[in-house]
């Protein structure tokens, strides 16, 4: 008999929905959204997802139903690799028919484990045995919340709606560096800029001077490409016909861009890989849409971007507008013209200059 108290009362107390809305208080969210999104997934009325990384937790959902129609909610999990969003999509389309996907196809590494987070510290909320989930609260992060049933942000989450309940852009150290380079130097402590300007500064070094990536390798790494971005995202658009997917490539910045294809043939040649393959799958799959924006003049104003990935809001919204209107999306017609369009601007980016400014600011700092 004993032995049912410890889950019983945790199953009562659920400080992260998974059995059950919030009983006796408010609703309130974890940040970590790999473990929170399955108490949302099954207890919260949508019919759409947002699910991407930092890059889409700024969007807002209500926005997203506005202009596409639907009820969406935003379920992007912070630094997420393809392999850690597949099992919280997977169990997202089995709970419910949904009507539509947007995804956001970050950046290609082939990898089946996050390094920072092991994926089986959360992949178990996701498979078909709930009473498994109790594990997610059998650690010494709970166990003092449940003994005082505590409703703290520490054990419960915070308040926050499911808008966009991850938003970084309320933080006042992220918003601070939108509007121009000079609000990277005054932000140059922050980690992400201190990584930017060494990024920046170590390409610029290396750009005009790599050679060109070896063939073998570079058809090897293709392949790993392409399967895994069957297993991990494009087989779910071919398991569930009716649901509509809008796979968007983040626009990060030109700079970014430019390091890529200056200094970085290799990764170059193979995000060009990953460009064609979803451009192919968008011409097979009736309910699949690629949307990609190298092509457009935004990336090239740094006032735009508080690194050299993150935009700001505004460009969320943007992606959204551009995907209700039909606009910048691939397929395999137009996807070389893209591409050269794309290379083109990345390698017209006067990377040299803007690592020797960088390296002018530093010195007389």
């Amino acid at each position: 008999m004993f032995g049912w108290l410890l889950p019983a009362a945790f199953i009562m107390y659920d400080p992260m929905q998974l059995f059950h809305e919030a009983w006796g208080r408010p609703a309130t969210f974890h940040s970590n959204m790999r473990q929170q999104a399955a108490g949302i997934i099954r207890h919260y009325p949508f019919d759409s997802v947002i699910l991407g990384t930092s890059m889409l937790e700024n969007q807002s959902a209500d926005a997203a139903g506005r202009a596409l129609g639907g009820r969406f909610v935003n379920i992007s999990i912070s630094g997420s690799l393809h392999a850690e969003r597949s099992p919280v999509l997977a169990f997202a389309l089995r709970e419910r028919p949904l009507s539509t996907v947007i995804y956001s196809i970050d950046e290609i590494e082939p990898r089946d484990e996050n390094p920072d987070v092991a994926l089986g510290t959360f992949d178990y909320l996701y498979n078909r045995i709930q009473a498994d989930d109790l594990r997610a609260y059998f650690n010494d992060r709970f166990y003092p919340c449940l003994i005082r049933w505590s409703a703290s942000p520490e054990c419960v989450g915070d308040a926050v709606s499911l808008d966009r309940p991850n938003a970084w852009i309320r933080f006042p150290e992220h918003a601070a560096r939108f509007g121009g380079l000079q609000n990277w130097f005054t932000a140059r402590n922050d980690p992400q800029i201190q990584g930017a300007f060494r990024l920046i500064i170590e390409s610029a070094a290396k750009a005009g001077h790599q050679p060109d990536p070896d063939e073998a390798e570079l058809a090897n790494a293709r392949q790993r490409i392409i399967e895994y971005s069957n297993q991990y995202i494009l087989d779910h658009a071919r398991r569930n016909p009716a649901t509509t997917f809008h796979f968007v490539f983040p626009p990060y910045s030109r700079a970014k861009f430019a390091i890529l294809h200056q200094s970085e043939p290799i990764r170059a040649r193979q995000h060009e890989a990953t460009l064609r393959h979803f451009a192919e799958a968008a011409t097979q799959l009736e309910n699949v849409q690629v949307y990609a924006f190298e092509d457009q003049d935004f990336l090239d104003d740094i006032a735009n971007y508080k690194d050299l990935s993150h935009y700001s809001p505004d460009i969320n919204d943007l992606i959204v507008e551009r995907i209700r209107q039909g606009k910048n999306n691939l397929d395999a017609q137009n996807v070389e013209r893209y591409i050269d369009t794309a290379r083109t601007q990345a390698l017209r980016f006067d990377l040299v200059g803007f690592g020797a400014r960088l390296e002018e600011y530093l010195a007389n700092q």
